[in-house]
């Protein structure tokens, strides 16, 4: 519900606060006083766009605040992450004659249309200027479905369609990404498998590089470790035969000079040492022997190894390296092989899912278009349009899934007997398609998500029984919702429960639009003028209207 409206320095409203209660609101004054402004105000709260030429002459700037209070938060603004402030939700917008303009809720910065989409679950204007709302066709099925009691059915298919659309768009994208994806596969399965059948080891690499210098110089060391060996322990006076020899001599002369002990000890390690390195260079001779074919094993595989280290790392640790890269990517592209697989299924049972639930929709609106109809003939009737002819039409939507079913609704019209029905837009005025809206939003009215309505001069072109008609509705809307009506009616005035005048005053040369509540006597008075005629007469019938 609109709680409070601030404007400053808007058109010719210098600075102005006006509350509002629950249930019916009005708005009168005469032509040009600046009823309109009070409307287009709330739309700038609300998110439309603006310019300038909003803005005060005089003025840098306009401000306009619209306070809600509400018991729901709309989804959108949930969505954004902003929550109402001890029930209350404040739209903020400042327009600005140099630069930009800024809106704000709840002190928030917000884009224009975040505003606009959070306006659609709180305020529905309707009036002569927007009969659009009714032309549209989607705007005909969110009205249909509302009286039907489908909203809640339209909502969930809204929902699955979205999902599917998601998951559909991913689907379709892990699609176009398959083929790459695939050579991509392709190429790193290719790699991995030529890397394993290497069967390559940390460290091969320099042991071969080792063993090849081995290899190449087997003959040259072959001859030095038998000539080594022969010198340390060779048949003819080797060095273990001397050099042992020798250590029992200091050993024996040690006794007596106790300096030679270290020297007797020495030498006896020096025996050990060099008949140790004579079995060394014995075996290391017989290893040594030459072997061409043993040098071309090591040659081929060292150029394995070069071959996969031009494609895959100098090193064989980096090649290794490389392969478990290739592994880890190759894993993570089958997982998004199966993952657009799923998506695939996924998309297929959400649509699935969509054409039962709009079967199942279409099926209650079936049910429900005979209710609506001979309703809206009944409601037509009492607003002087009782030769109307309504239809509702089921139009077929080429494309599914989609936000709305398997039809779009469409609302046909035929003013004039004899006539066959057609699209509103095509055959209605102004005043009859403005009617027609007040009809189909009075038999919403109860279900309806909207908690206020703004009604603009929707009674224009109505006298007689319509108009006590739409009065009477009127009290009917103001029960389930807050009711803003902008009105030249006295009927109308006199069912409010809030009642303000708008007039037009010139102060310090300048005009501007003041706004007054009214009650008592002063109320009385403009009822009176609004019914016009004799002032006596016309009091007299304001009176009575004000007792209602």
């Amino acid at each position: 519900m609109l709680h409070t409206l601030t404007i400053r320095n808007v058109a010719l409203i210098e600075d102005l606060t006006l509350e509002f209660g629950p249930g019916l609101n009005v708005l009168t004054g005469e032509t040009g006083a600046g009823k309109s402004v009070i409307l287009e105000a709330l739309e700038l709260a609300l998110g439309k766009r603006a310019t300038g030429e909003y803005i005060r002459t005089g003025s840098e700037k306009a401000f306009v605040e619209a306070v809600f209070s509400v018991k729901e938060t709309p989804a959108c603004l949930t969505g954004a992450g902003i929550e109402p402030e001890e029930g209350f939700l404040f739209f903020c917008r400042e327009l600005y004659r140099q630069g930009k303009g800024l809106c704000r809720i709840n002190g928030r910065a917000v884009p224009l249309a975040l505003c606009r989409e959070a306006a659609e679950e709180l305020v529905d204007f309707l009036g002569q200027g927007e009969q659009q709302v009714l032309y549209h066709p989607v705007k005909q099925g969110e009205i249909f479905d509302a009286f039907a009691g489908l909203s809640a059915a339209r909502s969930e298919l809204a929902k699955i369609y979205q999902r599917w659309r998601v998951v559909k768009e991913k689907a379709e994208a892990q699609a176009r990404q398959n083929q790459e994806r695939l050579r991509r596969a392709d190429t790193l399965r290719y790699q991995i498998k030529e890397i394993d059948a290497a069967e390559l080891q940390p460290g091969e690499m320099e042991e071969l590089l080792q063993e090849r210098e081995w290899l190449r110089n087997a003959a040259r060391l072959t001859e030095l470790a038998l000539h080594g060996r022969n010198l340390l322990s060779g048949e003819e006076r080797s060095a273990v035969e001397t050099v042992g020899e020798a250590a029992g001599i200091v050993a024996e002369i040690a006794r007596f000079q106790s300096r030679l002990k270290p020297y007797a000890e020495a030498l006896s390690e020096a025996v050990q040492l060099a008949s140790e390195a004579a079995r060394e260079l014995e075996q290391l001779a017989d290893q040594a022997e030459y072997s061409p074919e043993r040098l071309d094993a090591v040659e081929e595989r060292l150029e394995v190894i070069k071959k996969l280290g031009r494609k895959y790392g100098e090193t064989v640790d980096e090649i290794l390296r490389y392969r478990e890269a290739a592994a880890a990517e190759l894993q993570a592209l089958e997982q998004e092989e199966e993952e657009g697989s799923l998506l695939q299924e996924e998309a297929e049972r959400l649509r699935r899912e969509w054409e039962e639930k709009a079967a199942e929709l279409r099926a209650a609106r079936e049910k429900a278009v005979p209710r609506l109809e001979e309703r809206m003939s009944r409601e037509l009737e009492n607003l002087a349009m009782g030769k109307t002819t309504f239809k509702v039409v089921f139009q077929p939507l080429p494309e599914t899934p989609n936000p709305r079913g398997l039809e779009e609704v469409e609302f046909y019209f035929s003013p004039n007997p004899g006539e066959p029905p057609k699209p509103l837009n095509r055959i209605a005025s102004g005043g009859e398609a403005a009617r027609a809206i007040f009809a189909l939003k009075t038999l919403i009215a109860a279900g309806d998500r909207v908690d206020t309505l703004f009604l603009d001069e929707v009674d224009a072109g109505i006298s007689g029984e319509a108009l006590a008609a739409v009065a009477d509705r009127l009290d009917y809307l103001a029960q389930h919702q807050q009711v803003l009506c902008i009105t030249h009616q006295a009927v109308l005035a006199a069912r409010a429960g809030v009642h303000y005048v708008i007039r037009k005053e010139t102060r310090d040369e300048r005009a501007v639009t003041r706004v007054v509540r009214l009650e008592g006597e002063a109320r009385v008075r403009e009822l009176a003028r609004l019914v016009g005629g004799v002032p006596e007469t016309a009091l007299e019938h304001a009176r009575r209207l004000a007792k209602l």
